[in-house]
């Protein structure tokens, strides 16, 4: 009973990633925050809404909880906070603030990150009615893109990695916007927990040891 439903929800996994190397990628929220869970990697989650809208079109970008956003070299670091007024209800009426770049987001990650996703989306589709593609090119080597439509206006996508991923950029057509970016850097034990393990783990020992 049990083989069946870890089957079961092994493939309902698969079906909503796909692996390239060291990491697999999502295109399904759930299933990526599921990912996240089982490998012990903790949330952290970045919406705009606390980060003033304007221009930061500079080398240095925006940084926001460690993560630092930086536009396009070859269109002088471009890169903007829209309101949800006029631009991000383009994209899904609520989602807030929003993030842009043309066409490249440069995105340096906290160290140990083995994890981030968010919902990704291309001016050029609503604007045009077309379709074009969101990718993302990992630190590591790895590459792999979504399609976005007039029916997957601002999809998720994101991925969890076995190894560290330093930085990664997003790319898309025209103006690439991205919201609710969620990241998981490896979580290093306090030292104060370290030592409890370490005598919890001695004192376990001396048990056995007077048992036997």
């Amino acid at each position: 009973m049990c083989h069946r439903f870890c089957t079961a929800v092994l493939l309902l996994v698969l079906a909503a990633s796909v692996a390239y190397g060291g990491a697999i990628f999502y295109s399904d929220l759930s299933s990526f925050n599921g990912a996240m869970s089982a490998a012990g990697l903790p949330k952290n989650v970045i919406d705009f809404e606390s980060v003033p809208t304007g221009d930061y079109s500079t080398a240095a970008g925006l940084t926001v909880s460690g993560l630092n956003f930086v536009g396009p070299f070859s269109q002088n670091f471009l890169l903007r906070v829209f309101p949800e007024s006029g631009w991000g209800e383009n994209f899904a009426i609520g989602t807030g603030n929003t993030l842009s770049g043309v066409g490249l987001i440069d995105i340096t990650l906290p160290p140990g990150t083995r994890a981030f996703g968010a919902n990704v989306g291309n001016s050029f589709v609503w604007a045009t009615g077309e379709s074009a593609g969101v990718g993302f090119q990992l630190s590591t080597g790895e590459f792999a893109y979504t399609p976005t439509s007039t029916s997957r206006l601002f999809p998720f996508f994101g991925f969890v990695s076995d190894v560290p991923v330093n930085s990664l950029e997003v790319s898309g057509a025209s103006f690439l916007t991205i919201d609710n970016v969620t990241f998981g850097p490896t979580t290093v034990p306090e030292p104060s927990a370290l030592l409890l393990s370490s005598a919890g783990f001695l004192l376990l020992r001396a048990i056995r040891r007077r048992a036997a």
